[in-house]
């Protein structure tokens, strides 16, 4: 029994700064996705979704390939596992972005912020249907999940409005294709930076990246054609936004996104999305001075709740479950004793 103590007490002293890094870097992702839709909207206000989608994966594959060489990071694959990057990164970066540009054109906002907000129940469904990659079910993940989900209703309920024009169940069944394709592209990410055969995470996100931009430049060219400028539509504003989009969202946000799915797994990890609609509210308030409403305050303070019981570890969940349960009982029967001695 002592040794067990003692070889137990470095682990925990090892893993307590590590777990406040890692959701030190899932909270500033939850920030960088959030101020991405502020930054997209400036681009997409001069060019077309698919010419700003082509040169924000370009311009991130440009800062990939002089930054990997500059710091002389590897980035060949074993030619076995090239394929599954390849697909895991058009799944993860070629498809969402091409199909949610196109996807919110004939969207209302409201209808998009759920189904985004529902990827991370995708990803746990999916993942459950996947033999080789199997999400524990638990009541904590459920509870968090639905918590969750119903917060990202409670925020954009009165942004709800659904026609059921045939361009609106178009963008809507585009947008639950990104969902899908986002959410089996995380599992499968999961796979090739995990177990025993890990692949290189900087050379994974290199060739997803790549992968990513030659897709969109694909359906881009097939869509809209060869692109036609005449230099006007890059003002400082659209070069400012998709330098950030590029830097941010593309190169430090996928990292960042890669590296919690390799330590945390992917449903937690894809629970970032539900930070998303609050941070851009942060965003909204800092540079616009809009305040949210009663509902929207009351559904960002849901959604971190959901987000606080998928983060926090299974052992405290359990804790505090078991002191919230002797607690109330201890009260009931105290409540009872004072009602007899009263009566």
């Amino acid at each position: 029994m002592q040794t067990q103590k003692a070889d137990s007490l470095p682990s925990s002293s090892k893993s307590t700064p590590t777990s406040g890094i890692l959701h030190g870097l899932f909270i500033s992702l939850g920030f960088i996705f959030g101020a991405t839709f502020m930054a997209t909207k400036v681009v997409v206000a001069s060019l077309t979704p698919g010419q700003s989608v082509t040169l924000r994966l370009g311009l991130a594959f440009l800062v990939l390939l002089f930054g990997y060489r500059l710091l002389r990071i590897p980035v060949r694959l074993p030619a076995a596992a090239l394929k599954r990057v390849w697909f895991a990164g058009i799944l993860l970066q070629g498809i969402p972005l091409a199909l949610f540009c196109w996807g919110m054109r004939y969207v209302f906002p409201g209808i998009a912020g759920i189904i985004e907000g529902s990827i991370p129940i995708f990803v746990f469904l999916i993942a459950r249907l996947m033999v080789k990659q199997q999400e524990p079910l638990t009541r904590q993940s459920v509870l968090s999940l639905a918590i969750g989900i119903a917060g990202i209703v409670c925020v954009f309920h009165n942004k709800l409005h659904f026609s059921a024009q045939p361009q609106e169940m178009l963008g809507i069944g585009l947008l639950f294709l990104v969902v899908i394709s986002f959410s089996i592209g995380t599992i499968l990410n999961r796979r090739l930076l995990s177990g025993a055969n890990a692949l290189s995470l900087n050379a994974v996100l290199y060739h997803q990246n790549l992968s990513g931009f030659v897709f969109v430049i694909l359906v881009t060219l097939g869509i809209e054609g060869t692109p036609k400028w005449d230099g006007s539509e890059f003002s400082w504003p659209v070069i400012l936004g998709l330098l950030y989009v590029a830097l941010f969202p593309t190169v430090i946000a996928n990292y960042i996104y890669s590296r919690l799915i390799k330590e945390w797994g992917s449903v937690r990890t894809s629970a970032v999305g539900y930070l998303i609609p609050v941070t851009a509210f942060v965003f909204d308030f800092l540079f616009y001075g809009n305040l949210p409403t009663t509902a929207e305050w009351l559904g960002c303070t849901v959604i971190l709740l959901g987000v606080f019981l998928l983060q926090c570890p299974e052992q405290k969940w359990r804790l505090v479950v078991w002191k919230t349960r002797q607690d109330c009982l201890k009260r009931l029967y105290l409540h009872s004793r004072l009602s007899k001695a009263t009566y």
